[in-house]
């Protein structure tokens, strides 16, 4: 198997600026493809509370 053929995963991040000292993480997304599997991602959306803390996100 060429490491073409396989399954092949991608990551993006959007930010709110291109400096790592004061940018934060708006969203992101995980893409994985290939492999004669069908493609599949995950995307999270970045969320604040009033206080401008994280907002824990509960599953499902």
């Amino acid at each position: 198997m060429t490491w073409y053929s396989g399954r092949m995963c991608g990551f993006d991040l959007e930010t709110t600026s291109v400096d790592p000292e004061t940018a934060r993480i708006v969203t992101a997304c995980v893409v994985q493809c290939g492999g004669g599997r069908p493609t599949e991602s995950v995307t999270w959306l970045a969320a604040r509370s009033p206080r401008n803390r994280p907002v824990r996100q509960e599953p499902g």
